[in-house]
């Protein structure tokens, strides 16, 4: 008998699953098309229609909906708590890298709900962009993870930037990241708190120049730990 496992099962609505706790006695894709047949159909045919990738070259999706199933989740499934889920409204948020993004997701254990955040003003009509992977690291390791694994090859606008023009924001992010890295330090003694608080300043700044806002929270509240330590 396989280990005990949590799976979340897929709903219409944007943030919220239902859990399913057992033991695993049979392969990943015969659970979660078990899983499936219990939901109302209209439920099943919102997993069913969301895109997937990887799917055996030699199967018909068709005539496999298990493997169909399991390809669906594995391409759209989002951490949830101490579990995994399908959400299928936020399944259909595109991706964006650094700039090019505007939202985030979380989720809410308290309420069993998975939330979108807005990390910019966004225009009515705009479309709502998400981020499918680090997206500090350069423009060929960005696209060549995101055509791996989501079988893309990412056009957003900060990958179509002429080559100087993605040159200079790759260094932007490279020095965010290694801003990042050398932050981290302070913890361990590496940096005192002097320093830290100036890295925080710089990381503001070419954060600034790339519109890259995603982890301004974070940052804000790593400054604040640091003040509140040498606070005498």
């Amino acid at each position: 008998m396989l280990p005990r496992r949590r799976w979340i099962q897929p709903t219409p609505k944007l943030g919220k699953a239902k859990v399913i706790k057992g033991d695993i006695t049979s392969s990943p894709a015969a659970l979660i098309l078990q899983s499936l047949l219990e939901v109302d159909p209209s439920d099943r045919q919102e997993f069913f229609n969301l895109s997937y990738v990887n799917f055996p070259t030699n199967l018909k999706p068709e005539n496999h909906p298990g493997e169909m199933a399991l390809a669906i989740f594995q391409t759209n499934a989002v951490a949830a708590g101490d579990g995994v889920g399908v959400f299928p409204r936020m399944a259909r948020l595109n991706h964006g890298c650094s700039s090019a993004f505007n939202v985030v997701y979380t989720w809410r254990e308290w309420e069993k709900v998975l939330v979108v955040y807005a990390l910019k003003s966004i225009r009515k009509g705009e479309e709502l962009l998400t981020t499918y992977t680090n997206t500090k690291r350069p423009r060929d390791q960005r696209r060549a993870f995101l055509e791996e694994r989501y079988g893309f090859f990412c056009t957003c606008v900060v990958c179509s930037l002429s080559d100087e023009q993605s040159r200079k924001s790759d260094k932007r992010l490279q020095a965010i990241s290694d801003l990042y890295e050398r932050f981290a330090t302070w913890g361990t003694g590496g940096i005192d708190g002097r320093e830290a608080i100036g890295i925080v300043r710089d990381i503001w700044k070419l954060e600034d120049e790339e519109g890259y806002w995603s982890e301004r929270g974070r940052l804000t509240a790593d400054a604040a730990w640091v003040a509140a330590s040498h606070s005498e």
